[in-house]
């Protein structure tokens, strides 16, 4: 029998030993492709989260759970995956305030720390059956099924009441982020050892061998099961290497590993004495695990992730790390165990795996060196994705672990310097960044809010220039304030600080600039989108920082000209928290201003962006234009002007569309250039353009 048969008989499907087989190759293995969800919204963005209203921070809507969805693998080395964490979202937008205003769309996006969703649709791993899976049952005929379903809700009635009761629900958050995304088992398992007899307990309790050597012995789950209890340790490996076999692809397989109470008996192997036996064990659960809610929480439930998390401390070998990390990442899909998870997991993976594996303390500890491997990198920066996008409290956790930001931000500017960016850990550590940029501002400690504002203070001070010109000096201080504030850059940033930091605001924007991973371009757009997306000074700050300072709006104009839809979107939304500092209003229109009227709708076209992306480049408009007519004019001379009278004009029956309300206010607000009414003319534009039924009725609308 050859390894590719994994020991299977192709005629009954049952797994099977004969004396000789071969063990199969090892190889990972990723669910199939979900459909995947359309790109973040423009503005803030939480990596797998929601928005923040405010200063137009992007708000996602951010429900009590999000979906999961699984990874993709398009290529045998690279993983396309998605911000991970929640599934599709939602953003519900208020109203424009009385004044004219842009319409309030929340600028911080939440991603997701999932797997590739390239299409419009996300797979959520969400168990739809609380109290035992029905369906599965139904299919199953025999008396020996439904005894096993009667003992199984006997002996699981309240943690099945317990589950029924919250069941997992779809989150719906940031639309442009990733889904909780998991990782399929890492292979196929064929049995090793060399004899095997297996055994079963009769109904008298008496064991009773199998077939004589040399025969063909069938092996069931329940089977494995009676196995995984029996002292022989051969067997136990045994055992658990077919659970990890039947399970791999398989819901059926995983419900029976449910019914028949497998996932306490592998955790407890997971405490044995034997390497062998824990990677048996682990890579049991990781596939045991994989899209089943009740298996995960059956982990929780019997304290198998604080065994796991113990056995990743102190376990050197590299095939249970490895187990481990993908079982870990396959828990963190469930917006149950995020939180749990944020809580207990990462100081001992910033300490077990991100410190060797990223470098960051290179040489310093050989003996840690050894412990670095990029599939356990990979696996554990997945894990911290799904865990990155749960709620406050998570992301306080892990801003808050010592050296996982520094290790993260280490990692990536050396596959930067080292010409890989796209490197598929990258795309991970990039997303776990953008997560816990969401709502920085306003979850800061006070202590960094201080920490901030004297560094601004004291750039002032060093920027003075001192001696007996106090013309000299008034026109420094003025120059100042018309550049806007800045952060002190500080040479060695820690921790948190990382998250406001220049070199931080660089290495985003040469990620933009040298990776072609599509994922990785949204997640640094949208972690600076977060930074700029609050109301206080820390994301003017950063805005005047990305624009000035660093030169960002260069590598944005190159991605709304070339890049796709989704990473354009993501830009857009960028670029409405930057347009809402007047300092910054030269900048835009004079380097990107053709590309956001480019990307306005033309006027009778089927194909149109995306509503979000419309609301956002009118606002942009309305922002530069309202209280200086030079970028008024501008728009008018780069051809807006009849696109923007176009959008004014869709609605829907007696409701202006959200588009309508927006294209109506910048146009009120063009018109109030009075200076500008002959120009509108020699485009052939009248008031009635600008001011009429139409345009006023929206702009009440929102005012209402």
């Amino acid at each position: 029998m050859n390894g590719d048969s994994w020991g299977r008989e192709r005629s009954s499907g049952r797994f099977v030993w004969k004396e000789g087989m071969k063990r199969s190759s090892m190889r990972v293995e990723v669910s199939s492709q979900p459909n995947a969800l359309p790109s973040r919204p423009c503005q803030g963005t939480l990596c797998c989260g929601t928005y923040y209203g405010g200063a137009y921070t992007l708000p996602v809507f951010h429900p009590s759970s999000t979906c999961n969805s699984q990874i993709v693998r398009s290529q045998a080395v690279g993983l396309s995956q998605r911000y991970a964490h929640s599934g599709m979202l939602c953003s519900k937008r208020g109203q424009a305030p009385k004044s004219t205003q842009p319409l309030p769309l929340d600028d911080s996006v939440f991603i997701p720390t999932s797997p590739d969703l390239a299409n419009n649709h996300q797979k959520v791993l969400v168990s739809n059956h609380p109290a035992g899976y029905q369906s599965f049952l139904n299919g199953q005929q025999s008396e020996g099924y439904a005894l096993l379903r009667q003992v199984r809700r006997e002996t699981k009635v309240q943690q099945s009441t317990k589950r029924s009761l919250h069941p997992p629900t779809c989150h719906l958050s940031y639309p442009a982020s990733l889904a909780s995304m998991e990782l399929d088992t890492g292979r196929r398992q064929a049995v090793p050892v060399t004899r095997v007899h297996a055994q079963h307990q009769t109904a008298s309790g008496n064991i009773v061998q199998g077939k004589s050597e040399g025969q063909v012995t069938e092996l069931t789950l329940e089977k494995a099961m009676t196995l995984l209890s029996q002292e022989n340790m051969e067997m136990q490996i045994f055992a658990a290497q077919y659970i990890q076999h039947q399970c791999f692809g398989s819901a059926d397989a995983r419900k029976m590993v449910f019914y028949l109470h497998g996932v306490p008996k592998l955790i407890g192997l997971l405490k044995m004495d034997s390497e062998q036996l824990q990677t048996a064990a682990a890579g049991a659960l990781r596939n045991v695990v994989f899209e089943s809610n009740d298996n995960k929480m059956e982990v929780k439930d019997n304290d198998g992730i604080p065994v796991a998390l113990q056995l990743m401390k102190t376990s050197r070998d590299i095939e249970i790390r490895k187990q481990l990390a993908g079982l870990l990442w396959n828990l963190s899909s469930n917006d149950l165990l995020k939180d749990y998870l944020s809580k207990e997991a990462p100081q001992t993976l910033t300490k077990s795996v991100l410190i060797p594996c990223s470098g960051i303390y290179e040489g310093e500890n050989p003996k840690d060196d050894l412990l670095a491997h990029p599939d356990i990198f990979y696996n554990t920066t997945g894990c911290l994705r799904n865990m990155s996008s749960a709620g406050p409290e998570g992301r306080k956790a892990m801003r808050g672990c010592d050296t996982l930001i520094d290790s993260l931000v280490h990692y990536i500017r050396g596959t930067i310097a080292d010409y890989i960016p796209d490197d598929k850990s990258t795309e991970n550590c990039v997303c776990i960044l953008h997560n816990l940029t969401y709502q920085m501002e306003a979850e800061l400690p006070q202590k960094y809010t201080i920490k901030i504002a004297d560094s601004q203070k004291s750039l002032v001070t060093k920027t003075k220039m001192p001696g007996c010109f106090g013309m000299q000096s008034t026109k420094v201080l003025e120059h100042l304030e018309k550049e806007g504030p800045l952060l002190e850059e500080k040479s060695n940033p820690r921790g948190v600080e990382w998250l406001w930091s220049p070199i931080t605001v660089r290495m985003y924007l040469s990620l933009m600039a040298r990776s072609s991973r599509r994922y990785s371009k949204e997640a640094a757009l949208g972690a600076l989108q977060n930074v700029t997306a609050g109301n206080g000074t820390v994301s003017q700050a950063m805005a005047c920082t990305i624009v000035k300072k660093e030169g960002g709006l260069q590598q944005v104009k190159k991605i709304l000209q070339e890049d796709e839809p989704a990473v354009k979107r993501t830009a857009v939304s960028l670029l409405r928290n930057v347009s809402h500092y007047e300092e910054l209003h030269s900048e835009i229109v004079q380097q990107v201003l053709p590309e956001l009227i480019d990307m306005l709708p033309e006027p009778d076209n089927s194909v149109e962006p995306p509503v979000e992306v419309t609301v956002s480049l009118c606002n942009i408009l309305l922002n530069v234009c309202q209280n200086e007519p030079l970028h008024a004019r501008s728009i008018v001379n780069q051809g807006g002007l009849k696109k923007i009278i176009s959008i004014s004009a869709k609605d829907f029956g007696n409701i202006p569309s959200r588009e309508s309300q927006a294209a109506s206010i910048l146009l009120h607000a063009l018109w109030r250039h009075t200076e500008l009414h002959g120009a509108y003319k020699k485009v052939g534009y009248k008031k009635p353009a600008f001011i009429n039924s139409r345009t006023t009725k929206a702009l009440h609308f929102v005012h209402e």
